[in-house]
């Protein structure tokens, strides 16, 4: 590379002192940019050759074109590889930048990109007046493609709203303004020995971006024999959730639950209450723990109210239907 750059400087110098009249435009790089930079003041850029670029553009009479090189590589946006097109766009963007902060440094200067593989700027120059025709005609082209890039900068930001990624598979998913899921599973509440809950249920939930509204509800198919008839028990409840993402949220709600005789449909204990908690998606199953604060209601006892905790552990049937 040092070899490389001595012949260039050489070469420079014999095109700035002996042909500087010369009709055939002349070219030379200013390189090398560190990966994604147009900053004239980065340690890796070719101090020797710009500081050619300076003498030569001393003369006013001098024609330049700019034509900015990336470093054709591929970018990433939240982790993911970004597609081909929108990775070409952002490297054409890169290029157009670093040409322009050429003509910034000068003041003049057509500027455009070249997809050759090198981090750098091309410098095109003549004294030949004819040129400015084709330098004009080339200023109209690029202005064409920054108008392109600017268009594929907008669908892009356009991508990102409608469209997610799912790391472990790597799929693409549509964001969805509204989701319909049913679930199946179990549901306990307990609160020490002042009695407890435990049924399985059915619940469906509507969901909104980042929030949703849960029911559920649910009764023992099994029954408890005592002296005075068979006992079964059974809940209801409504809530709300705050998705932080896909796998984690917080949870709010009210239920109802109560222990009864199966015959008469008459109450051993019932219980009113809130519940807070997190909700835990591991795609087919879903976890619900929560602390609780409920009134409870007895036959052998007053009201009273009591804390408590609920576990949900359901099964979500729509991502069970999908696999």
């Amino acid at each position: 590379m040092k070899k490389l750059t001595h012949i260039l400087i050489s070469t420079l110098v014999f095109v700035l002192f002996s042909t500087v009249s010369a009709q055939t435009p002349r070219v030379f790089w200013i390189k090398a940019f560190s990966p994604g930079s147009s900053d004239l003041n980065d340690p890796q850029v070719d101090k020797a050759a710009l500081a050619m670029l300076d003498e030569l553009m001393q003369d006013l009479k001098i024609e330049v074109t700019f034509l900015g090189a990336a470093d054709n590589k591929s970018w990433k946006m939240k982790g993911e590889y970004v597609h081909k097109d929108i990775s070409e766009a952002w490297n054409d963007a890169k290029s157009l930048s670093r040409a322009r902060a050429l003509r910034a440094r000068y003041g003049r200067g057509n500027v455009g990109i070249t997809h050759e593989s090198i981090a750098g700027v091309k410098v095109i120059w003549t004294k030949n007046e004819n040129y400015i025709t084709k330098l004009n005609q080339l200023e109209k082209e690029n202005e064409h493609l920054r108008h392109e890039i600017s268009e594929v900068k907008s669908d892009l930001k356009d991508l990102a709203h409608e469209a997610g990624t799912n790391g472990k598979n790597g799929h693409t998913t549509s964001e969805s303004n509204l989701n319909v899921n049913l679930q199946a599973g179990l549901w306990t509440w307990q609160t020490g020995s002042n009695g407890g809950i435990l049924s399985p249920y059915l619940a469906s939930s509507i969901t909104i971006r980042n929030a949703s509204f849960h029911i559920r509800g649910g009764v023992t198919p099994w029954h408890a024999s005592t002296r005075q008839g068979n006992k079964s028990e059974s809940f209801i409840y409504f809530g709300a959730r705050y998705l932080k993402s896909d796998n984690f949220g917080f949870t709010l709600g009210v239920y109802r639950g109560w222990e009864f005789f199966t015959t008469t449909d008459d109450w051993l204990f019932k219980t009113t209450g809130i519940s807070a908690g997190v909700v835990i998606n591991k795609g087919i199953i879903e976890l619900n723990p929560a602390l609780t604060f409920a009134n409870l209601s007895s036959l052998d006892y007053e009201s009273k109210w009591r804390f408590g905790v609920t576990l949900g552990v359901g099964l979500n049937i729509k991502n069970i239907l999908s696999k």
